[in-house]
């Protein structure tokens, strides 16, 4: 593999990249589907789904563990077989062991809810098989909704599963928590009431949010549950309604919440949005610790709209917002949010279009009191066509630095500078792939990790050495990245 040295001023770190050679044998399905497992023997595993699967061996649509070399060569896989239509719930490796929990929703009147274990060295499959852990059947006007989380330091996953039974107007719920190697910890009923989200703490409770509006006011619904029994608490704030508030992080006592506001008088078809809700909330006390609502400012929405920072913005709502990354941090959490604008066209043909467009990047520091730390924005202007899967944004935590790195057009400045709009860059054009660091401070840092490159960023994630994996994508082909901070 090719190294390459970029320097980096930012607490005297350099940022080294070493760059693995590009191949056709996986595709770049894979890489959007894919779930980082852990590295072992050199070779990084991966949970992932293709439609044609890992390129030499048979074709097939099941869930599969796939162990790839430097250059993205698939050398072994094991199939997860009759996992077409799942969707992971969590994931967890303990030694060389990955332990994973699946649902199946595929069928009418019926949720199952599946597990298997993997051995990372040998691909060997726990007890030969994927087990069912439950299946839940309902009548026709039922519905069924499963959450999955895992706990920060891998020991624990955890599943939620309510079925609500329409006619009767009643419902169930099932909270579960498992080890890493899958064994039950504890599992109970227990009446959680509205849901969004799901956590699991490192000591393996289960926290769950959930939001109602009623009038002027917002009720958070929190429980918590664990192998003793649960408790529900609702918390009223008066404020604008809030959207997609999800739990990132329990740092103590405190939990940390992060979401959208929206607009009190937007209509139910209006997708508008007026800044970030941040939420703390003590397990000791059970109360509110602080709630901010942070409405977007003059930048922010020149930032999201992609006009320059001088332009004087007089209306505050913007359409299309949606969350980006939850990111924990040490010191709380980080919320990022874009725009992504659909642009649907007719050719003369007939045949239909879809551009996708990402605008803008809006990143809010949180502490463990829920205040705002530091707000900060980044350019883009990315735009791909039937598809957005290259569009995302991925930001992790290196050290205590947090990372995002993203493609943008060549011709955009090296340093971080966001007085002007951003140039259109379209998936696939030669372009620059840049990393752009923020200090706990808010200080910011952007660096050129690769200039003109035809490669596209389809996936990022951590391994357990601190190493960050950058899988590219040029057309048919894809590209392993090692990124590390020195």
């Amino acid at each position: 593999m090719a190294a390459v040295m970029v320097a980096g001023a930012m607490q005297g770190q350099n940022v080294i990249i070493k760059k693995g050679n590009e191949g056709n044998r996986t595709d770049p399905q894979m890489v959007a589907n894919g779930r980082y497992l852990a590295t072992v023997d050199g070779l990084d595993c991966w949970l992932t789904q293709s439609e044609e699967g890992a390129r030499g061996f048979v074709e097939d649509e099941d869930w599969q563990v796939v162990r790839l070399n430097d250059d993205m060569f698939p050398l072994e896989r094991r199939e997860l077989l009759m996992t077409e239509h799942c969707v992971p719930l969590a994931w967890a490796v303990k030694g060389k062991w990955a332990s994973m929990l699946l649902v199946d929703s595929s069928q009418r009147k019926q949720t199952t809810v599946l597990k298997a274990s993997v051995s990372l060295d040998s691909l060997q499959l726990k007890d030969g098989r994927v087990d069912t852990v439950t299946k839940f059947a309902y009548a026709k006007k039922d519905r069924c909704h499963v959450w999955g989380a895992m706990s920060a330091n891998g020991e624990y996953m955890g599943t939620l599963s309510v079925v609500q039974y329409t006619e009767r107007k009643q419902y169930i719920s099932i909270a579960t928590v498992y080890d890493a190697e899958l064994k039950e910890v504890w599992s109970r009923e227990f009446a959680v009431g509205t849901v969004e989200c799901i956590y699991i703490t490192d000591d393996g409770r289960m926290l769950t949010l959930g939001t109602e509006r009623e009038g002027e006011e917002e009720h958070f619904i929190i429980c918590v549950i664990d192998r003793r029994g649960g408790d529900k608490f609702n918390m009223t704030v008066q404020c604008e309604p809030v959207k997609d508030m999800r739990i990132v992080n329990v740092l103590g006592p405190q939990m940390l919440c992060a979401g959208l506001i929206k607009p009190a008088d937007a209509k139910k078809d209006e997708n508008l949005t007026l800044g970030v809700a941040t939420l703390s909330f003590n397990l000791d006390s059970m109360s509110i610790g602080g709630f901010t609502m942070r409405y977007f400012q003059n930048e922010d929405i020149n930032i999201l709209t992609n006009e320059k920072t001088k332009k004087i913005q007089r209306d505050r709502e913007l359409p299309d917002v949606a969350p980006l990354s939850y990111v924990p941090t040490s010191y709380g959490m980080v919320m990022a949010v874009g725009r992504m604008v659909e642009e649907k066209d007719v050719n003369a043909n007939g045949t239909k279009t879809c551009d996708y467009n990402g605008v803008g990047i809006h990143l809010v520091a949180v502490d463990a009191t829920g205040a705002v730390k530091w707000v900060r924005n980044v350019r883009r202007n990315d735009r791909q066509t039937d598809s957005k899967a290259l569009l995302r944004t991925p930001l992790f935590m290196m050290g205590e630095t947090l990372c995002l790195v993203k493609n943008e057009n060549r011709k955009e400045p090296g340093e971080y500078i966001i007085s002007n709009d951003a140039r259109e860059y379209e998936v696939g054009d030669k372009s620059n792939l840049v990393l752009y660091r923020f200090s706990e401070e808010g200080d910011v840092r952007k660096d050129v990790l690769e200039r003109k490159t035809k490669q596209a960023l389809g996936a990022a994630a951590l391994r357990y050495d601190g190493t960050a994996l950058l899988i590219t994508v040029k057309g048919s082909k894809t590209r392993k990245m090692e990124m590390t901070l020195q």
